[in-house]
């Protein structure tokens, strides 16, 4: 091949390089643009109210097997504060806590709060053992050990507070009579929120 062919093959292709460039870059400017727009045509939207087909599902989500059966699913309870408390059958603290939840779920189920249980046992029967124990007439998932885990708890018993959006408002390590009126004062303005 001739030397001048050479060059006249190179400088083609080097056009073709920086035309197909020329075209990405358009197309990406037109992505962009796109996307501000999409972003603005986004924040002109009223805000919806929170349903379970809006639910917007965070570190605080499970969806977890009843003990009465089916599913205990946080979703359920979209735009409700909830009081969540960890527990296991055979922990002593747990079995100190059980009356306050029963209390708390007495006293402000009618108002808007959701107590649920969450036994990190696996076993069905252990969260049986223990609500039938406590005559808890509260909803109790079991096989929790996994989601506690998103909740970083270290051992149990532990009780969240979880706004309407449930979003962790507050938590309790343990559990003692003296954090009695700060989970409640805590739970009060959830429901205020």
């Amino acid at each position: 091949m001739k030397p001048f062919k050479r060059i006249n093959i190179l400088f083609l292709a080097a056009i073709m390089c920086m035309a197909a460039a020329c075209a990405k870059s358009d197309k990406e400017s037109g992505k962009t643009e796109n996307a501000k727009k999409e972003v603005q045509t986004a924040s002109l939207k009223p805000e919806k109210t929170i349903t379970k087909t809006h639910y917007q599902k965070k570190e605080t989500y499970f969806s977890l097997p009843n003990r009465q059966g089916g599913k205990l699913d946080l979703a359920n309870y979209a735009g409700k504060p909830v009081a969540v408390f960890f527990f296991a059958e055979y922990c002593h603290y747990c079995k100190k806590a059980a009356p306050f939840m029963k209390k708390i779920h007495a006293v402000y189920a009618e108002k808007g709060l959701a107590v649920l249980g969450i036994s990190v046992d696996r076993p069905k029967s252990a969260a049986d053992k223990f609500a039938v124990e406590h005559k808890l007439n509260f909803p109790i998932a079991y096989d929790g050990a996994e989601i506690s885990q998103n909740y970083e708890i270290r051992g149990v018993p532990y009780i969240f507070a979880l706004d309407k959006k449930h979003e962790i408002m507050d938590f309790w390590a343990g559990y003692d009579e003296s954090y009695d009126s700060e989970i409640i004062e805590t739970l009060d303005e959830s429901m205020n929120l």
